[in-house]
């Protein structure tokens, strides 16, 4: 078996008050801003990358974060719609990794929308050079909305610790999946209850799906009113063509606060 050898590492650029780079989304509402570059050009060719996002304005918002690459308006969307909640006054920060594969000499740059114009989020990536990781190409994302900047919504029911019935996310993937991220989101939800909550990914027809990722488990307290964790990074296989669900199970009943987005990134 071959060893993993990360070697090399490269973060990109840094904003103010040793944060990072600030992207905005645009003063409309649930419509992507301008891209903010990020790295003007990798220095080596990756087996992986580390993405980091944080909070930065004071507002109650669901957003869809973009990670692009290409000259300055010319991007081309690698990983689309990561989605990421908050509560006001709160800052939350998500991170995960894929084992994505970018070319040296690369342009870098993030765009973002949200369900309050002019949303603030600062966006970090690291760069990760080395060998000894399969490495994946392409993403595709399973169940973003980008009418409300959110996901596909799964509700447990009314009764607790039960699991609900399924949501769709795609109705057949476009290609062979070796790694998923999956991300939930709050629906803006302002007055949640503190509960625990087990999330399936299942793949099969509809009323015959076959759990494959089994209780993913996130807790939203009351005072903070969003999901931790919001991101779940994993190995999976999946077939390209194959139907993709969610369902999950919650300790409160509450018909608001029991209710979560979901959706995954899939890379192939």
């Amino acid at each position: 078996m071959t060893a993993l050898h990360a070697q090399r590492f490269e973060k990109s650029a840094l904003g103010t008050v040793s944060a990072d780079l600030t992207v905005t989304a645009n003063a409309s509402a649930n419509t992507k801003g301008t891209y903010t570059e990020l790295i003007a050009s990798t220095a080596f060719a990756t087996i992986g990358v580390l993405i980091t996002i944080k909070r930065l304005s004071s507002t109650l918002a669901d957003c869809l974060v973009d990670i692009a690459v290409g000259a300055a308006g010319s991007e081309v969307v690698l990983v689309p719609n990561i989605l990421f909640s908050s509560k006001s006054g709160l800052f939350p920060c998500g991170i995960f990794f894929v084992p994505l594969s970018v070319p040296a000499g690369t342009r870098v740059s993030a765009r973002i929308q949200a369900t309050t114009g002019s949303t603030t989020l600062t966006v970090g990536i690291h760069m990760i050079g080395g060998e000894g990781l399969p490495t994946v190409q392409r993403c595709e994302n399973w169940g973003a909305a980008t009418a409300d900047s959110g996901g596909v919504a799964v509700n447990p029911g009314a009764v607790a610790d039960t699991k609900g019935v399924y949501s769709e996310l795609i109705a057949a993937s476009a290609f062979a999946v070796s790694w998923i991220v999956v991300c939930i989101g709050n629906l803006i939800n302002g007055t949640e209850t503190t509960a625990n909550y087990q999330l399936d990914i299942a793949i099969g027809a509809a009323a015959a799906e076959q759990v494959l990722v089994p209780n993913l488990h996130f807790i939203v307290d009351a005072a903070f009113d969003f999901g931790f964790p919001q991101f779940f990074a994993l190995p999976c296989s999946i077939p390209a063509g194959t139907r993709v669900a969610a369902r999950s199970q919650s300790s409160t009943t509450d018909a608001t606060d029991r209710v979560k987005d979901v959706s995954v990134l899939a890379f192939g």
